[in-house]
């Protein structure tokens, strides 16, 4: 991907705004591809909320591992499904289902 090649397409110029600038002489190089998948204007946000903060991603296998939790949590509580036929279901066993319940009990009280 070329240097101007992921300008927003909302985006909308200012009148002293050049859009054609080399964003690698701006943008630390270790946060390149986070400006090449976002564009300019997500970008420019993700600054004005967090800019000046570290800022820690955690890795796509945890995210989804987390949301599959939340997952079977929120089915656990809305329908009572048993330990048994969320194992069933998520390919885990009844334990695992029980950790991952009691993990996000856990997790609630503590957000509270």
């Amino acid at each position: 991907m070329g240097p101007n090649d992921k300008v927003d397409k909302g985006y909308e110029k200012k009148d002293n705004e050049n859009l054609d600038f080399d964003y690698k002489k701006v943008v630390p190089e270790h946060l390149h591809f986070m400006y090449e998948l976002v564009g300019r204007t997500i970008y420019e946000k993700i600054l004005e909320e967090g800019g000046g903060t570290s800022i820690y991603l955690q890795s796509k296998k945890s995210y989804d591992m987390s949301v599959k939790s939340r997952q079977i949590y929120d089915e656990y509580m809305t329908n009572r499904t048993t330990y048994k036929s969320l194992a069933k279901k998520y390919k885990v066993t009844e334990n695992t289902i029980r950790n991952v319940i009691k993990k996000c009990i856990d997790e609630d009280r503590k957000n509270k």
